[in-house]
């Protein structure tokens, strides 16, 4: 029952989008319903049914999965259809290098291209972000984390340089999503975490000495050494 209501109201959404955002309020949809875990990992996506849950023709399912695939939230298979995957090790581990590589170049154009507007809304997030992890809210701990770094990416200026950032990070805090649960279960902390973050934002202010590269090693550190083992575990979600 409560599948079809999210259907239902999917449907809703994609079918008052203009055309020419339809794929792409098709894929949100399709990857909210994968956080949801309404399609979990190795579950086959199939156009037909997808079309119809949407009332629209197989052309802008399969941009929408094709779009998601270039995310990494799907996988095709030729001859057997395409389905929701999972991040591996290795994958895990090169999106985290490409953001270490990527991401203080975002952080040192938001210092320079930031409006007040823009840095408060930054210290918002990082507010509630601290707070969801001193709450020991998992659940919705890595979708503020996405958020604060988008609003990151934004503030920097450079379209390319985010929407780059996004196509590489997304796929990581999707992965956090899904498996909110496996933090929880470990009663791995947030707080040190969440922290981390304030670095950022001193650079992006202009209240820091250090470089942007070290302002964000600590996340990359706390990715790493804590975060990166509870995700890999055997721990199940």
């Amino acid at each position: 029952m409560q599948d079809s209501k999210v259907a239902k109201s999917r449907k809703t959404r994609a079918l008052k989008a203009p055309k020419e955002t339809l794929r792409y309020t098709i894929a949100n949809a399709i990857r909210q319903a994968i956080v949801d875990g309404i399609y979990v990992p190795g579950v086959p996506l199939s156009e037909i049914e997808l079309a119809e849950r949407f009332d629209v023709s197989r052309g802008p399912i399969r941009e929408a999965l094709m779009h998601l695939e270039r995310e990494y939230l799907v996988r095709s298979f030729p001859n057997r259809g395409t389905f929701v995957s999972m991040l591996s090790e290795t994958e895990f581990d090169e999106i985290l290098r490409m953001r270490a590589v990527l991401e203080p170049l975002a952080i040192e154009f938001a210092a320079q291209s930031a409006n007040s507007a823009q840095v408060e809304g930054i210290r918002t997030l990082l507010r509630t972000l601290v707070k969801l992890a001193e709450a020991g809210n998992h659940r919705d701990f890595a979708d503020m984390d996405f958020q604060f770094h988008t609003a990151v990416w934004n503030a920097a200026g450079r379209p390319l340089l985010r929407d780059t950032l996004i196509q590489v990070s997304r796929p990581m805090f999707v992965f956090f999503q899904i498996n909110w649960s496996r933090y929880e279960r470990a009663g791995l902390s947030l707080v040190t975490v969440a922290h981390a973050h304030s670095l950022m934002l001193d650079y992006i202010e202009r209240k820091t000495d250090l470089s942007a590269a070290e302002c964000f090693r600590p996340i990359v550190d706390e990715t790493e050494k804590d975060e990166k083992p509870v995700l890999m575990s055997t721990y199940t979600s």
